[in-house]
């Protein structure tokens, strides 16, 4: 590994792990003092209080990587700036390149780190943690399963987003449906709380239909 690729990591992965640390304590510190109320008169054993928010910790870590990641760019790149030390490598012959492509690969790696971990680990442990939280507290015998969450399809003139898939009621949660017309201009979105199947056709719930025709939005 090259001396500037070494010394460029080294300023960024401290100001990461900070960050890293700081999103992660934050989170769970607001979603205690949130739920502490409802955990404590439900009389939740301290065993469960302790998994649930552990088996949460996963999930917080992957949504905090990106942030962190970014930061620690920012600022790592902020003090070398600061201390002139980029003017230095500029007077010395090296390009902009040799410094930034180090932040760059290791954001990229990262990101990697971040789909595994947000779609292996810390899907499944934050499931098992919504199954103390529905058991427990809202005394649910059988937790609710999920089978995709957050599913992007382009199917025939539209795209549809669904946030979640009730396997056991067979209802989409949270839909967004973007209407679309040729070429690939956007005519129509509807906004559902939730979309079910009745008598052989989807049925929408607590939905908002908004049309586009030119620069006017129809209701």
């Amino acid at each position: 590994m090259k001396i500037i690729t070494r010394y460029m990591l080294r300023h960024f992965f401290p100001i990461f792990s900070v960050a890293l640390f700081a999103i992660v304590g934050l989170y769970l510190i607001i979603d205690f003092f949130e739920k502490v109320d409802n955990l404590l008169e439900k009389q939740v054993p301290a065993a469960d209080i302790l998994s649930y928010f552990f088996l949460k910790v996963p999930f917080i870590v992957s949504q905090g990587i990106p942030m962190a990641s970014l930061l620690g760019s920012l600022v790592a790149l902020g003090i070398l700036k600061r201390n002139r030390e980029l003017i230095a490598l500029e007077t010395a012959g090296i390009k902009a390149t040799s410094y930034v492509y180090p932040i760059l690969l290791t954001a990229l790696g990262l990101s990697f780190v971040h789909f595994l971990t947000d779609e292996t680990l810390a899907r499944n442990m934050n499931q098992r943690a919504q199954q103390i939280w529905q058991k427990q507290v809202l005394n649910q015998k059988a937790p609710l399963s999920w089978g995709h969450e957050n599913v992007w399809y382009h199917g025939q003139n539209a795209i549809y987003q669904i946030h979640l898939y009730n396997k056991e009621e067979e209802t989409l949660e949270k839909v967004s449906l973007f209407f679309l017309s040729p070429p690939f201009e956007l005519s129509g979105r509807l906004d559902a709380k939730r979309i079910r199947w009745s008598d052989n056709q989807w049925i929408a719930e607590n939905g908002l239909i908004l049309r586009f025709n030119g620069s006017n939005v129809e209701q």
